[in-house]
């Protein structure tokens, strides 16, 4: 009951994330959430500006959404309610490359890393995720990719094309925060579409990096 609890609340904050978002953007004219779709859009399909693109589109989904950039940190991560996706991209390869020991312990210590240096996830079960086109993983690296999660970058870019649908759809109803119906609607439809934290950490939790990866 207490997780259903913590979920529910995820999701309403979820919702008036989304909701202050859209009231940022405006929405009487299309221009500046046409951009920025766009933006994110281009941004996922170029390595150089993909992280930049996930940290946008996580904060127009309504999750708190970051970047740092130093020595060590992680690629950007999602946090929503009591859960925090940190994500190690590895997008600039192909489906033949592999992941090996370094980048494979280097993701599983992020989230070492955030505890430290980002308040907001303190208290957080954490999900770290291998995003990448990659089909395989070093023998060496298994030992270190224990509870490492694994998105297919194809499959996350459907995804993202899914939820930045959903936000277009959402917004043709929407007037103003706090809008109750609005409000229930969104939540029922990001749930429906796989699109709130619980989602998203159900179907990472089924794809872990060693089941997924081939062992080479």
């Amino acid at each position: 009951l207490l997780n259903e609890q913590l979920n529910d609340a995820a999701l309403q904050q979820q919702v008036a994330r989304i909701a202050a978002e859209l009231t940022r953007l405006g929405s009487t004219h299309d221009r500046a959430f046409a951009k920025l779709e766009k933006d994110i859009i281009d941004g996922l399909h170029n390595p150089e500006t993909f992280e930049a693109a996930q940290v946008k589109l996580g904060n127009l989904l309504g999750f708190i959404a970051g970047k740092i950039e130093s020595e060590g940190s992680p690629d950007p991560w999602w946090i929503s309610g009591t859960r925090c996706i940190v994500f190690e991209d590895y997008v600039n390869t192909t489906s033949d490359g592999e992941l090996a020991v370094v980048k494979a312990r280097q993701a599983t210590s992020h989230p070492d890393w955030m505890k430290t240096n980002v308040p907001q996830s303190v208290g957080c079960t954490f999900i770290p995720t291998l995003l990448s086109p990659i089909n395989n993983i070093r023998s060496a690296a298994v030992t270190h990719a224990q509870g490492l999660r694994y998105w297919k970058l194809d499959a996350f870019l459907a995804w993202a094309g899914r939820a930045l649908e959903t936000i277009r759809e959402l917004r043709t109803t929407f007037y103003e925060q706090g809008d109750r119906v609005w409000q229930a609607d969104a939540g029922t439809l990001l749930k429906e579409r796989g699109l709130d934290i619980m989602s998203v950490v159900t179907h990472l939790d089924k794809n872990m990096a060693n089941d997924c990866l081939k062992h080479v």
